[in-house]
């Protein structure tokens, strides 16, 4: 069993390299994407500290903001690189703010058992899981111009001449109705998949027959989270909708209203020694730091 571990990073250096450390085998490779906005000297410094002990490819840096599509640009670009290597068994995405809450080997025993399957969250949209049914992300225009986030048509009425007229010259420049490409079916999910090679090729081999899905997504809210699912389960390819199991293998902490995970702390350790998944997210070493020692002290006893 052989996993190319796809890392999407843009802080904490350091913790990015204890993950690193915690997965290192003969059998993994570790493909990073540093965010383009991130100190890429930071990274190389720390990333340093496994010379010669990890198998480490830095990939082509995009700006991944927070509910834009650069992500999705990260993400296609390792799979590209990892597909060309054609060494892999497993595809394991993950955020540079995860971290394994098994041991390796449980891991990629886990992999290997279930070699077939593929791993996601996913549900059909519109769903009771996303405000609005999450029809918003789609159906309306979101795009950022220096530095802020703006949506077409907007949501309120402009409250004054110069909103007005920016939202005026917006209208010309988004003219048609944003409509969800053609004979697809949306469907939503969360970002951190682990899939087989065939499902990453599938996903590539789309891309490349329809163009106009990845141009459509240029100007989705928070695309990562709709982007891949809605590709895999429009397959005309049974053997592969039939591998599909709806979990992603994390152990997340959400707070209702919020749109980002908690930070995990000591005082999660025990949902985490009692979660069946593999991976917990999110983790910040300033206030992590204790309960990352704890649970690598679940995997040695």
């Amino acid at each position: 069993m052989k996993i190319a571990f796809l890392i999407i990073a843009h802080n904490h250096p350091d913790h990015l390299v204890r993950t690193i450390r915690k997965l290192i085998s003969k059998d993994s490779t570790f493909f990073i994407h540093i965010d383009k906005k991130s100190n890429l000297s930071q990274f190389v410094m720390e990333l340093s500290k496994l010379k010669n002990l990890a198998d480490i490819i830095l990939l082509p840096r995009f700006n991944s903001f927070w509910g834009g599509p650069g992500i999705i640009n990260a993400i296609l670009s390792g799979l590209n690189e990892i597909i060309k290597v054609k060494k892999f068994n497993r595809i394991v995405l993950m955020s540079g703010q995860d971290y394994p809450i098994k041991s390796p080997d449980y891991i990629f025993d886990f992999f290997n058992r279930y070699d077939k399957n593929n791993y996601f969250r996913y549900f059909k949209l519109p769903s009771d899981e996303w405000h609005l049914g999450g029809m918003n992300r789609i159906n309306r225009y979101h795009f950022r111009l220096l530095g802020k986030t703006y949506i077409s048509p907007p949501v309120h009425e402009p409250g004054d001449a110069y909103a007005k007229l920016f939202y005026k010259m917006v209208s010309l420049r988004f003219r048609e109705p944003r409509e969800f490409p053609k004979g697809l079916q949306p469907f939503g999910g969360y970002t951190w998949w682990k899939i087989t090679p065939d499902a990453a090729q599938e996903i590539l081999n789309f891309i490349h027959k329809r163009p106009d899905y990845l141009k459509f997504h240029k100007y989705t809210l928070i695309p990562d989270e709709i982007f891949f699912q809605t590709i895999l389960l429009n397959s005309k390819n049974d053997s592969l909708l039939n591998s599909i199991v709806n979990e992603d293998l994390v152990h997340t902490k959400w707070n209702p209203g919020k749109p980002h995970p908690e930070i995990l702390t000591s005082s999660d350790i025990d949902a985490i020694k009692n979660s069946t998944a593999l991976f917990a997210r999110k983790f910040d070493p300033r206030t992590s730091s204790n309960v990352l020692d704890m649970i690598d002290n679940l995997n040695q006893s």
